[in-house]
């Protein structure tokens, strides 16, 4: 049984393979084979210069580009050909058109719906995400009172998860959940 993580994984890594097949045309580059995504392939044109295995890491997308650009798009059939011998490639010939995903940034869904602003500096972020940075998440304020909150009352009487009181407090449901035993541990 897949989890939601394994199936958000597939969904990125289909939505960032479609869009690479797109700076591709979509098709393979030597017969022209359009019909089933999955049956198209990347091929490292030069074999030396080959530095990550596209398929089986997740790199950034900068190094994904610089790696697209050693490749050609081709169907299963002819990659086979191309290993086997039988087709010959012109190695000098930039297949890859990056003209086609400028401005494309892989960790922001297209969807405006995904958006709101970061409270540190305005910017767009994901809804899902406190801060659109790493540098904004970090001043984020993240002092809670706990004279002023109960949390025993609202585990115990009010039936709150830790995480639904976690995201209220803008701090983690481990946060609440430590201050939680630490009080039931001292009555």
């Amino acid at each position: 049984m897949a989890t939601e993580g394994t199936e958000k994984v597939k969904r990125y890594r289909n939505r960032r393979k479609e869009l690479l097949l797109n700076v591709f045309g979509n098709k393979c580059q030597i017969c022209g084979y359009d019909r089933c995504i999955k049956a198209l392939e990347f091929h490292h044109l030069d074999p030396s210069k080959k530095e990550l295995e596209l398929g089986r890491s997740i790199i950034s997308w900068e190094k994904t580009k610089e790696e697209m650009k050693k490749c050609i798009c081709v169907c299963s059939n002819c990659h086979r050909e191309i290993h086997d011998g039988m087709i010959e490639l012109d190695i000098t010939k930039q297949y890859f058109d990056e003209s086609i995903i400028e401005g494309y940034d892989p960790n922001h869904p297209i969807n405006p719906d995904y958006y709101d602003i970061c409270p540190i500096c305005g910017n767009k972020k994901l809804k899902s995400k406190r801060a659109c940075s790493r540098e904004c998440f970090n001043k984020i304020p993240n002092k809670v009172d706990w004279n002023k909150i109960d949390v025993i009352d609202l585990v115990e009487n009010q039936k709150i998860s830790f995480r639904e009181i976690g995201r209220r407090l803008n701090i983690t449901d481990t946060a609440v959940r430590k201050r939680y035993y630490k009080l039931k541990n001292n009555s």
